[in-house]
């Protein structure tokens, strides 16, 4: 074989750049396949790791932290429970749908039982109806609920008005108001069903809080 054809080849600088462009295409791709799994392994507990936000239906487990459940001191009743007109405010735990299967969500302290699932913070302000706490059937508050998703406040938001019901597994329709972020003109409805109480023994006295579970009907 002629030596100076393969030194000749060697040194063009044609055959340099075409020797280059292979290198980076390889590299390229390479950065293609692995990328994938690397996004996937960094968003493990991510929130579209449990539902996809483009869609116009968003189910997820409420599980209210029963420590943060604060109302007024006036109107109650005699045993100190709210009365008829009674304002509270409270928050809680946003968890993906099904999460309730697996327990209450919420320990004695007012941590999730379940961190790596939480998906965001529930918020609920209003005021008693029907008789107060002692509701059994029908509205048993009309509330305002703030649905703030991710760790970053006000940045994805959804927030609902309308009634809350005393009875266990019966579902009841609430307007989706607005939100922030993605949901900044999100308009729909919100339909609830109240999954039953959280309630713990202390030193003093009860905590209980509710658990439900929530359809959101987005339209944007």
């Amino acid at each position: 074989m002629n030596n100076t054809l393969i030194s000749n080849n060697t040194n063009n600088p044609t055959h340099i750049v075409v020797i280059g462009f292979k290198l980076l295409a390889a590299l390229m791709l390479l950065m293609y396949l692995l990328l994938p799994q690397a996004y996937a392994g960094s968003k493990h507990h991510s929130i579209g790791n449990h539902f996809n936000f483009g869609k116009k239906v968003i189910e997820v487990d409420i599980v209210e932290n029963p420590r943060k459940f604060s109302f007024d001191e006036t109107p109650v009743f005699k045993d100190g429970s709210p009365a008829y007109g009674g304002e509270f405010i409270t928050q809680g735990f946003i968890y993906p749908k099904g999460t309730l299967e697996m327990g209450d969500g919420v320990d004695v302290d007012g941590n999730p039982q379940f961190p790596d699932l939480v998906i965001g913070t529930w918020f609920c302000r209003g005021w008693h109806v029907g008789d107060g706490a002692r509701t059994q059937t029908g509205p048993i508050v009309i509330t305002h609920q703030l649905f703030n998703f991710g760790k970053n406040f006000g940045a994805k938001t959804i927030t609902t008005d309308g009634i809350e019901l005393a009875d266990e597994g019966k579902p009841v329709k609430r307007a989706i108001t607005g939100g922030t972020g993605r949901f900044k003109r999100a308009r729909g409805e919100q339909v609830q069903i109240f999954a039953g109480l959280n309630q713990f023994e202390t030193k003093q006295g009860s905590l209980i809080g509710v658990k439900l579970r929530v359809k959101l009907k987005v339209y944007r």
